[in-house]
């Protein structure tokens, strides 16, 4: 038998942070062998952020979104529960223009 599986936003969305709130969470237990960045870098969405190591495999945890990283919650070698939240990104601002003139 064979069943295929999808998630709604794509691997690199349910890897990072579906949620689109810019928390960066561990998809499953493991130990976090590389942070990529550190708070107020910039980053894009699909950036590198973090490598989480699980069952031998590593997981990418990319940046759900464009913004500068907030928090990094993790350090190189600890260990995560599932769901922990690893790293935040914040989504700056719109630049409101000169309608209020």
């Amino acid at each position: 038998r064979q069943c295929e599986i999808s998630f709604a936003g794509g691997e690199a969305a349910l890897e990072a942070g579906a949620a689109g709130d810019g928390v960066i969470r561990a998809p499953m237990h493991g130990r976090i062998v590389a942070i990529d960045v550190a708070p107020g870098d910039s980053v894009s969405a699909g950036d590198r952020l973090a490598v989480l190591e699980a069952m031998k495999m590593e997981h990418v945890l990319a940046a759900p979104v464009d913004g500068v990283v907030s928090a990094v919650n993790a350090a190189q070698g600890d260990q995560v529960d599932e769901g922990a939240a690893v790293l935040v990104v914040d989504v700056p601002p719109q630049q409101e223009g000169t309608e209020a003139e």
